[in-house]
């Protein structure tokens, strides 16, 4: 997994954002590496999951690229659509003037520099055994 990091890192100091595309769950809204990944990077990006999965990692306390990047697709029930609309926001900023793009998407810093902290600052252990007692109890 650090192998893969570093080789993310590296590729990735050189774009302007990314396109995040994450595991398929179907049923569950699913987060893996591929997006962390792209918050320990500091990098902006466009993210092809489930429906909501940006409403739910903004449930986790990260703060998303909106108005900057339209993020409407995270709404789209049809995965076609969606990952079409997601796209569509890419290729938007694709066909800008790099130098306008990098001017454009530098107003996300503070958002990615965010991210990173809260990323590296929270406790994410889930104490699942405490949970299901819950529950069950």
């Amino acid at each position: 997994a650090a192998h893969s990091y570093l080789l993310h890192q590296s590729l990735s100091q050189d774009t302007l954002f990314e396109i995040v595309s994450e595991t398929d769950s179907r049923k569950n809204l699913f987060l893996s590496e591929k997006t962390f990944k792209a918050l320990l990077n500091k990098s902006p990006f466009i993210l092809l999951g489930n429906r909501y999965i940006l409403k739910y990692l903004q449930h986790l306390g990260f703060k998303t690229f909106h108005p900057i990047i339209n993020e409407e697709y995270d709404n789209i029930s049809n995965v076609f659509r969606r990952f079409d609309a997601a796209l569509n926001e890419a290729e938007k900023l694709c066909k800008l003037p790099l130098d306008e793009c990098a001017e454009k998407l530098s107003a996300l810093e503070e958002i990615c520099e965010y991210n990173y902290n809260h990323f590296l600052n929270t406790d994410w252990h889930f104490d699942v055994h405490k949970r299901i007692g819950e529950i069950v109890c």
